[in-house]
């Protein structure tokens, strides 16, 4: 009977690892949700490139950074003409913007622009909510100063009140 209560017991463990699999992967399906986007080294090489003081930051900070990155990557929309890089430095100007202020569920925006323009219209839920300017150049930021970019600062002033 122990050999019994040991097998039976290892087939329900099997069983129930199956049914949660299942179960995950049927809910990720239902709510469509994308895979999180994973920053990769050419794309840390970006960072550095954009804010200079990137490799002078804490480890904790550069993981917070590379983190909210990804998430807003997975989770922003984007249309227009515009290369993978504009689509970077537009979610990493968004990231540096919120800083310290919180998640901010983006999954329901939508950010329409084109490379050639320094603008771009923030809807969310198909309402235009706001015009953003956006600064192509490096960025100076750090996590504990203050923001000193005057367009981040800008686009930090329009996010919080949405």
């Amino acid at each position: 009977m122990f050999l019994m209560a040991k097998l039976s017991g290892i087939v329900i463990l099997i069983g129930l690892l199956i049914a949660l699999k299942q179960w995950f992967a049927v809910a990720r399906q239902i709510n469509n949700r994308k895979e999180r986007y994973i920053i990769n080294t050419n794309e840390r090489f970006i960072i550095e490139s954009l804010l200079p003081s990137f490799k002078s930051w804490s480890k904790s900070d550069q993981a917070v950074l590379t983190d909210q990155l990804g998430i807003a990557l997975t989770e922003l929309n984007f249309t227009g003409e515009s290369s993978f890089d504009d689509k970077f430095k537009v979610a990493l100007q968004i990231v540096v913007a919120t800083w310290g202020g919180g998640y901010t569920n983006k999954q329901q925006w939508l950010l329409a622009f084109n490379s050639s323009e320094k603008n771009c219209s923030l809807y969310i839920n198909e309402d235009l909510k706001m015009l953003l300017t956006l600064s192509p150049d490096a960025i100076q930021f750090s996590p504990t100063a203050p923001l000193t970019d005057s367009t981040i600062i800008e686009l930090a002033e329009k996010l919080k009140n949405l």
